[in-house]
């Protein structure tokens, strides 16, 4: 009775603990209650799940279906449908906050900044500002990183530098953290590439380790250590999917468009500028010079910053160029971002009460803001409206606006794609065909297309127009859509719809073309 009775306050003293966390990750599910509501809108969201409900076909990753992200997304997607896709979204980023609550109680030991810079972190990830209600590649990355970081705490790595503790776990166990570690952060890369500069800061946790001990010599050979182990833990997911796509006959084609396309992707895109500043951050080479000057001058600020400043601040100039590394001002990208903002904001806050680094706690803190700003200015990033987004729910769910009123203010096609919906959907096809960009048609109606590629710029890009007409000629898919906004069909294209189909629907924004009988 007795040991009942311990096991009772044990648990009634740890449920105690976690109220506020508990508490936090309630509000969080509540913010995101009705993304659960929105019909198919979003283009890449409609590329995921499309290629996810390919993968469920038995089709091949990079061979059979091909986009140019690496390859975790595609598979969390074959979940089917967009209200499973988002309700797994809301379990990982439950996950993820709790990860960050219990690495930021780690790095501040302050339960009321613990709190305010969790909640803080829930509202920017979960507001529609970022797209956070989305799940888009970042939103996962976020929680493999943060799963890493928190995995990092239990090492003599992590310790060396932000706790300096006198005792210090065993290299046998810090081994163990630093591979699973590690593993998180190859499955942040296999989410999206620009992850790579997540674990990057992972690594300057490792060399900060080295500048701050009062013994360095000492340290040298565990950190380095510690470095080819977490390094080996990063690079045991990647290898494993190069040879799990080997093993699929794709291994040249994960190679060009699950890895190396990114690096295409990067730099087809330099907007006009005439600032000196832009001229600079806007190619890659200036975005790897300015970061490794700052990361220099950060390491050289040993006693005049703490080292949580000193890391939360190179992690945050690290992000920044992961999320700015295509130029792109989609707002999606702001996500890698935030957290280690929301880091150096309260370090910043909480350092700024120590007089002796007050001054140069506060310039650091300023010229990283500084730059901040004329990074994402330069590259014009934008959001989405919050308060009319709940406001439009709120409306909705309270029966003042019917379900197609509600449904159709996301998208111009969702009112065309709803019709053609009707008519393919119920017919349970395999397969159809896209002229154009509507990858939301092809996840609404649960089809793949009959060619590798989702969308008309990938082809465009590629150049693979006449190998995409020749694909589509050789299926004959049961409909055609072709967009009224895309470029007008090749004529070898245009020549078979009019012999063997009929285009038997005029919507506003596209042709369905059904084939003959």
């Amino acid at each position: 009775m007795s040991l009942l009775l311990t096991k009772l306050k044990n648990f009634d003293l740890f449920f105690e603990k976690l109220t506020a966390l508990l508490v936090i990750l309630l509000f969080a599910v509540a913010l995101r209650i009705p993304s659960f509501f929105e019909p198919y809108w979003y283009g890449d969201e409609g590329i995921y799940l499309t290629i996810g409900h390919g993968l469920n076909q038995g089709k091949t990753l990079y061979r059979d279906i091909v986009d140019h992200k690496t390859p975790i997304i595609y598979y969390l997607a074959k979940v089917g449908t967009q209200l499973n896709f988002r309700i797994l979204l809301t379990i990982f980023m439950l996950v993820g906050y709790s990860c960050f609550y219990f690495l930021t109680n780690k790095l501040f030991r302050h339960k009321k900044i613990t709190l305010i810079s969790s909640l803080s972190l829930i509202i920017l990830t979960s507001l529609p500002t970022f797209e956070g209600l989305i799940p888009n590649g970042e939103l996962f990355v976020l929680c493999f990183v943060l799963a890493g970081f928190l995995s990092l705490t239990k090492t003599t790595y992590w310790q060396f530098f932000l706790e300096q503790k006198k005792k210090l776990p065993s290299q046998k166990t810090t081994y163990r953290w630093l591979v699973l570690a590690g593993f998180f952060f190859g499955l942040a890369i296999l989410t999206k590439v620009p992850a790579v500069f997540d674990v990057l800061a992972a690594f300057l946790i490792g060399w900060l380790g080295l500048i701050y001990s009062p013994h360095p010599k000492l340290v040298f050979l565990p950190q380095i250590k510690n470095f080819l182990v977490l390094g080996a833990g990063i690079l045991l997911p990647i290898a494993l999917s190069i040879l799990y796509f080997i093993f699929k006959q794709a291994g040249t084609s994960y190679l060009e468009y699950g890895l190396l396309y990114n690096f295409h992707y990067t730099g087809t895109w330099i907007p006009e500028t005439q600032s000196l500043f832009a001229s600079v951050w806007l190619i890659l080479k200036g975005k790897v010079m300015l970061t490794a000057i700052a990361l220099i001058v950060l390491s050289l600020l040993k006693n005049k910053i703490t080292p949580l400043v000193q890391w939360s601040a190179g992690w945050t100039i690290l992000a920044l160029v992961g999320s700015s590394l295509s130029n792109r001002p989609y707002p999606h990208y702001l996500i890698q971002l935030l957290p280690p903002v929301v880091l150096l904001v309260f370090s910043l806050i909480l350092n700024l009460k120590q007089s002796k680094k007050r001054l140069a706690t506060l310039i650091t803190g300023s010229l990283i803001f500084v730059w901040l700003f004329l990074a994402l200015k330069t590259i014009g990033f934008w959001g989405y409206p919050a308060l009319s987004y709940y406001q439009h729910f709120w409306q909705y769910a309270n029966k003042q606006i019917d379900k197609q009123a509600y449904t159709e203010s996301f998208n111009a096609l969702i009112k065309d794609n709803n019709l053609a919906t009707q008519i393919i959907g119920n017919k349970k096809l395999d397969e159809i065909y896209i002229w154009g960009n509507n990858p939301m048609l092809y996840a609404q109606t649960k089809t793949t297309p009959s060619d590798p590629f989702l969308v008309l710029f990938h082809i465009q890009d590629l150049g693979l127009i006449d190998q995409t007409v020749k694909n589509v000629l050789t299926k004959r898919p049961p409909y055609v859509v072709v967009m009224k906004d895309a470029e007008k069909p090749p004529l070898t294209l245009s020549s078979f719809l009019n012999s063997y189909y009929i285009p038997t629907q005029q919507f506003e924004h596209f042709v369905l073309w059904q084939e003959r009988n």
